[in-house]
């Protein structure tokens, strides 16, 4: 494959359909690739796309593909429509309905006897959660009331790797990309939180649990829909299942300051956050700059150090080679430091906002 073509096929990766919020899957790559003049696997173009996105990080402009413009995302840059001609959709249809039947039947052969090839080395993960609607919801409660103990332990003694060996059984048979399951991962930990308080039932919710009920309750990773993303909508209905709701303060939607964040988390209610984290000597940490976010983080309390306040974090992923429970522990973050993955920063209206949901159970 030519470098042009590789490079062609990096950026078709973040190009979003019409009326979708989500990247395309390695099989409606290589459909758009194919049908614009390209000779390229679905697995090459996967494999290409995963290892530059460990390099150089998801800063790909846009790629022109016979007529089409191929954004980031839809609104960054252009205002222009994001069509598909006619001989690509029929191509994508095409690959759509063999991707079906093939997946169908590996998963029936799996269910027999499936072997976990479990060496990271091979694979690059890629975390990514996608743009998420910005429609308001209702403001179904406040993070106020019943004020929840701090309890660092718990979150410790508790902590779920989201590439844990039996999270992988689960994902390498539903996901194309089985390290997509930072949402499942922190909402395990949360569900899990609130049954372990006074009145719950102590039981415990396994990320692996959650891709599961995703998709036999919910339909979600159905080929060729199970790239694994999920944005906070998602997550939302996701949480429903397990009896919580989203309880965020004001009607701005999953969008939050920095204030409202702290209002819910000093007093020991868990936030889904979005951030963003890119790998460094292999290890997933925050990162600046602006934009989206691309990884999902659990956050539960603030801690006074030195005169500074703090946030507890959890990272469900802490790097590519660890994979146990044990590898995963919360840290003190600075305020500084949460703000520069978190915030937009993007020059927009909403630059100093920041993408996060409390959810607690239904009353």
């Amino acid at each position: 494959m030519s470098d042009t073509s590789a490079l062609t096929i990096l950026d078709v990766v973040y190009a979003v359909l019409e009326g979708s919020d989500r990247p395309l899957t390695p099989y409606e790559i290589e459909a758009v690739a194919v049908g614009a003049g390209y000779d390229v696997s679905a697995w090459e173009a996967a494999d290409e796309i995963e290892a530059h996105l460990d390099n150089y990080g998801q800063e790909s402009p846009f790629i022109q593909v016979g007529r089409q413009k191929y954004w980031l995302y839809p609104d960054q840059a252009s205002n222009e429509q994001l069509l598909v001609s006619p001989s690509i959709l029929h191509k994508l249809m095409a690959a759509m309905f063999i991707t079906m039947i093939a997946a169908l039947i590996w998963l029936t052969l799996s269910s027999a006897s499936l072997q976990i090839q479990y060496d990271i080395s091979v694979s690059q993960p890629v975390e990514a959660a996608s743009v998420p609607a910005e429609v308001p919801i209702p403001d179904s409660g406040s993070v106020q009331a019943a004020p929840i103990a701090i309890d660092p332990a718990w979150w410790a003694s508790n902590a779920v790797n989201q590439i844990n060996l039996d999270t992988q059984s689960v994902s390498r048979v539903f996901l194309n990309n089985y390290y997509n399951t930072c949402g499942p991962a922190a909402l395990s930990m949360v569900v899990s939180f609130y049954r372990s308080q006074p009145g719950g039932d102590g039981s415990r919710v396994t990320p692996a649990d959650v891709l599961r009920d995703a998709r036999s309750q919910l339909g979600f990773f159905i080929p060729p829909y199970n790239s694994g993303l999920l944005d906070f909508n998602n997550l939302s209905l996701l949480a429903g299942l397990y009896g919580l709701t989203p309880q965020n303060p004001g009607s701005s939607g999953y969008l939050l300051t920095l204030e409202d964040l702290l209002q819910g988390v000093r007093q020991g209610t868990p936030a889904i956050v979005g951030m963003r984290y890119g790998y460094s000597n292999g290890l997933y940490v925050p990162m600046g700059s602006s934009g989206i976010y691309n990884h999902f983080v659990s956050v539960f309390g603030t801690q006074q150090l030195d005169g500074q306040e703090y946030l507890l974090v959890l990272n469900n992923h802490p790097g590519k080679y660890l994979v146990d429970d044990a590898n995963v522990q919360p840290e003190l973050m600075s305020l500084d430091q949460f703000l520069q993955s978190w915030l937009l920063n993007d020059g927009s209206e909403y630059q100093n906002y920041g993408h996060a949901a409390f959810y607690k159970p239904a009353t």
